[in-house]
């Protein structure tokens, strides 16, 4: 399940325009990062950029945050939403000018991008060093993804596994030994299959 960060700020071709350097950031450190969007014009529709392929929804219900992450960006290790800017995930501040200065009122707020420094615990960022805040990003609020843990070799040839499969078969493989005498112990499990 990937980290989920929520944008707080006025809809405009300047927080695109941010998100956007935001976005090429973050991926050049690495990470997969998805975008959920609101759509454009006033129906229901978002637009979720799955890490390089990007859908334009149109929902009969406005699915929830967890929902479409879990649905369309289970493999990835980042989600930005800025169409659910009142959900009770991390949150991040983007304001443009003075006017929009409570957005930072919210206590979920972690990062504040502003012109110029507020009076406000959270950390504070320019609108032009996206490359600090994708820092203070993989830091500060993406848990530290563990290294794999599940490697798997056919004739001695590793196949590539993405993380949600390596927890699938971890999980099933240790819940399945737990039935066994001695297969409760912790540790590296080794299965061989001819």
């Amino acid at each position: 399940m990937p980290s989920i960060i929520c944008i707080k700020g006025p809809q405009n071709a300047g927080l695109d325009n941010w998100l956007s350097g935001l976005h090429k950031e973050l991926c050049a450190r690495g990470m997969k990062v998805g975008l959920i969007l609101p759509g454009a014009g006033t129906g229901r529709g978002m637009v979720l950029n799955t890490g390089g392929l990007i859908l334009q929804r149109l929902f009969d219900d406005e699915p929830g945050l967890m929902e479409l992450s879990e649905r369309y960006m289970a493999g990835l290790d980042l989600v930005i939403s800025c169409a659910h800017p009142g959900d009770k995930k991390v949150k991040i501040a983007f304001i443009p000018d003075a006017a929009c200065e409570a957005l930072a009122d919210d206590p979920g707020v972690k990062a504040v991008v502003s012109p110029a420094p507020l009076e406000h615990p959270a950390a504070w960022f320019a609108p032009e060093d996206v490359s600090g805040l994708a820092a203070f990003i993989t830091d500060s609020l993406t848990p530290k993804r563990e290294p794999a843990r599940v490697r798997v070799l056919i004739d001695g040839k590793r196949l590539p596994i993405k993380d949600f499969i390596q927890d699938i078969l971890a999980n099933t493989n240790r819940g399945m030994l737990n039935s066994l005498r001695g297969g409760d112990k912790k540790g590296k499990l080794e299965i061989y299959i001819d």
